[in-house]
């Protein structure tokens, strides 16, 4: 039997904002009551699920980021007047067409945050912690608000609440989640389908911050909190993400690693909505199995033992075995400046080989096995940098500006600069 979609009186189009798509029109109000309603005939309104509205706005503001990036340097007064103004440009030949469209993104990402301004700054402020499911988020706290106290002190929690019915024999209906919410949380996560809650399990939860709470978790934490050894090694641990959700869930990566190892991948904010580093670890475990012991039983205890051991095989691969198995680098010696900055993938490596127009590609193997390390130099003017060590020290290896032409001495003379401050910094210590 299909369930024939609730039907709304026409919305009060003043409240929320309406737009077109193939001849349909839509309707989102984010404040009060949400909603996301598409018009099937004239004055007829269905619901039409759940939108994906991003509060954050998160392309729009990385797309605007990169633009900016890119285009301060060839045209820094007008970049800098539309960061404050966000004014736009006049109708002219002259302007370039990636600068009109900075100026356009620009005034979007204002109108955007302006419709944002509806919701109350509370409400705002919780839900903007969370990567996605804002939507979600909003109704479930318009329809309850005494669920926020959860979002606050255990995100995860609340967030599968919030976002998750399919796990819940919960009404629809507020009375039902008030009934829920007032559960002590290791029965709100029976309610959630979890196996034999504990109060370890609670805190092991409650240790995932807001910017890790995705579904991707929940799936993984299914899986690894059934394991009560599991659920003792990371209940130790001061923060939990999807990297190390990932690891625990596989018996294979988690045998590899110390909780120390975990504990570093939980701090790691790259970490918490993508497995990096299981991913690694597996790489590892395939090239391990094909060129050394595959009996060796090895626990990780910090990443540099790992860039350690993986950089053993590295000189048993052609480049495009590294690049397919994403070798990871080895933690680049010098840190990070605004100006310069590491090369810290395979990935990165292509991309720059293609945006510089050079063949820094062919240092693949000496880069995975750490005896070579790539930078990104971005001002004065833009460069790829080559260090290696020489008699105790970090030298330019390779320096140059796109299609290999020598860089100016303004640039060279930053970046010897910055490898005499690394000398002298290291010898201070």
């Amino acid at each position: 039997m299909v369930c024939e979609a609730q039907r709304h009186n026409a919305p009060d189009l003043e409240s929320g904002f309406l737009r077109e798509r193939a001849g349909t029109r839509f309707f989102i109000r984010l404040w009060p009551d949400p909603v996301f309603l598409q018009e099937n005939a004239r004055g007829e309104w269905v619901d039409a699920g759940t939108c994906g509205a991003d509060i954050n706005l998160t392309a729009l503001k990385e797309t605007r980021d990169a633009l900016i990036k890119q285009l301060r340097l060839d045209y820094p007064d007008a970049v800098a007047r539309m960061c404050k103004e966000a004014a736009p440009l006049p109708e002219s030949d002259h302007v370039p067409h990636s600068l009109r469209y900075l100026s356009q993104l620009t005034q979007r990402i204002r109108q955007r945050e302006v419709f944002l301004g509806v919701i109350p700054a509370s409400v705002l402020e919780t839900v903007s912690k969370f990567p996605d499911q804002h939507f979600t988020l909003l109704r479930c706290i318009s329809r309850c608000p005494d669920i926020m106290e959860l979002l606050e002190t255990n995100p995860l929690l609340g967030y599968m609440v919030a976002t998750k019915k399919l796990w819940l024999p919960i009404a629809a209906t507020p009375d039902g989640l008030d009934t829920v919410l007032r559960l002590p949380r290791r029965q709100i996560l029976e309610r959630l389908g979890f196996e034999t809650p504990s109060n370890a399990m609670v805190r092991v939860i409650g240790r995932v911050p807001h910017s890790a709470c995705t579904p991707a978790i929940v799936h993984a934490l299914r899986i690894t909190l059934r394991n009560p050894e599991t659920i003792k090694r990371m209940s130790f641990l001061p923060r939990v993400n999807a990297g190390v959700a990932e690891i625990a869930a596989c018996p294979l990566t988690l045998s590899m690693t110390s909780n120390g190892f975990l504990e570093h991948v939980g701090n790691n904010q790259e970490e918490d909505r993508q497995a990096l580093t299981k991913r690694h670890i597996e790489t590892y475990a395939k090239l391990r199995g094909r060129y050394g012991d595959r009996h060796e039983r090895r626990v990780f205890k910090k990443p540099s033992e790992f860039h350690a051991a993986c950089s053993t095989y590295c000189y048993f691969l052609h480049t495009e075995e590294i690049q397919e198995c994403d070798l990871p680098f080895p933690d680049p010696p010098l840190p990070d400046t605004p100006e310069i900055r590491a090369i810290r993938t395979p990935g990165d490596v292509e991309e720059e080989g293609n945006r510089q127009r050079n063949c820094v590609i062919g240092f693949l193997r000496v880069l995975a096995a750490g005896d070579a390390f790539l930078y990104r130099v971005l001002e004065p003017e833009r460069a790829t940098l080559l260090i290696e060590k020489h008699h105790g020290r970090w030298r330019i290896g390779e320096l140059s500006a796109a299609g290999n032409v020598p860089v100016t001495m303004e640039t060279e003379a930053l970046v010897k600069d910055w490898l005499t401050l690394q000398d002298a910094t290291r010898k201070d210590e």
